[in-house]
């Protein structure tokens, strides 16, 4: 079958075999230039004290807060957390989560987190911590989930999280990005030591929790062969170290450096096709331990401006099809089911063109290496920014 064929591409090409040709890595440069874009980035509306999104029984609720340190810094060129400009006191984040909470009666898990890291005691105080999981326990909702930077773990913060969510399934989402080092330091840049980040799921899942990554597909100055082979690499990463994986395909956000980038032709949204392609690698058990995220299912744009988010691209013909299938893909966790959906989703590969598209793109050899790429963005972020 030619789309299975194809898997045997993957194992021809990794990131690592791209050649720097002696290219200087200039990370001070790239994080001033995406400070500069994020200093016109408006803040959040002064009447929103929290966001919530609801799907298949899961309630998130973002308590929204000051900038996010790595935010602030420079870091995270896809990341458009903003900030909030307004104070706000417990006892109004109390009333809005429990306002929330009352709306989705149904809801299973709850996922709790901020614009940043929920863990950060800049972010959000112990003493809101305590009074936020206290309303979640107190809750019918069965598991808690938090998402928060791994350099914010502690003993002090799992101690607390597991003596006050004794009665409830407790789960630990982290962004992760990539288990490629060099990509986590040179373009990620949010200081992510692999070999602690490591340590640190070991001591969080040695209090009996889960835990969740967050993985992106189609990173940035890498040829779609090579986006696909670092997730791909990066899912194993996460299986391996009894982690679940949450698949980002990148969506291209105003006042990101990510944006800039596009603009200015040195990337490409994803093809839908790509993720699809991505489950095909997967077998068995494995199928079901990996969920699908910011697939084109939610906007948080700023409503009062032109610039709207880019998600991956389809046609109009294939892309109601993929949206039904991404829906059922997270809603069924059996990989027999999920194996049958794929199967399903395979057979319209022949109602349009956009599979062939992507397929000619991930086989082609043109194209420069990383390394060049990079080179290119650096010289073309002095020209633009002045630096």
């Amino acid at each position: 079958f030619y789309f299975i064929d194809m898997f045997k591409l993957i194992k021809d090409n990794s990131i690592l075999s791209n050649k720097l040709n002696g290219v200087i890595m200039d990370k001070k440069t790239m994080m001033r230039a995406n400070r500069i874009i994020r200093a016109s980035r408006p803040a959040y509306l002064t009447n929103q004290i929290c966001s919530s999104y609801y799907s298949s029984n899961s309630l998130e609720i973002a308590f929204l807060s000051k900038r996010c340190r790595n935010d602030t810094q420079g870091s995270c060129i896809m990341c458009d957390y903003g900030y909030s400009n307004v104070s706000y006191t417990d006892e109004e984040y109390i009333d809005e989560m429990k306002k929330i909470i009352r709306k989705h009666p149904n809801a299973e898990s709850i996922l709790l987190c901020t614009n940043g890291s929920f863990l950060d005691e800049q972010q959000i105080s112990d003493e809101l911590l305590r009074k936020i999981l206290r309303v979640a326990t107190n809750s019918e909702i069965k598991e808690i989930q938090i998402e928060t930077h791994y350099n914010d773990i502690n003993n002090s913060k799992l101690d607390l999280i597991k003596s006050m969510c004794q009665n409830k399934i407790v789960t630990i989402e982290l962004g992760f990005e990539t288990s490629n080092q060099f990509y986590q330091d040179n373009i990620i840049m949010k200081h992510i030591d692999i070999n602690k980040f490591e340590y640190v799921l070991n001591k969080i899942q040695s209090y009996g929790f889960n835990t969740i990554l967050n993985i992106m597909l189609g990173l940035p100055l890498l040829s779609v062969k090579d986006q696909v082979t670092d997730t791909y690499e990066t899912i194993n990463w996460a299986l391996n170290h009894n982690c679940r994986a949450v698949v980002f395909p990148i969506n291209i956000k105003p006042y990101t450096l990510l944006w800039h980038m596009n603009k200015n032709n040195f990337y490409n949204p994803i093809s839908h096709w790509a993720i699809i392609f991505l489950l095909t690698m997967f077998k068995n058990k494995d199928l079901s331990k990996i969920t699908l995220a910011w697939y084109g299912d939610r906007d948080e744009g700023d409503p009062d401006t032109e610039d709207e988010t880019i998600f991956p691209l389809s046609c109009n013909i294939c892309c109601p099809k993929l949206m039904e299938f991404y829906e059922q893909f997270n809603n069924i966790k059996d990989y027999h089911r999920r194996n049958e959906l794929l199967q399903s989703i395979l057979n319209e590969l022949n109602s349009c063109d956009c599979f062939c598209h992507f397929m000619q793109k991930y086989c082609s050899r043109k194209g420069e290496s990383f390394g060049l790429n990079y080179k290119k963005y650096i010289e073309r972020i002095k020209i633009d920014f002045k630096i």
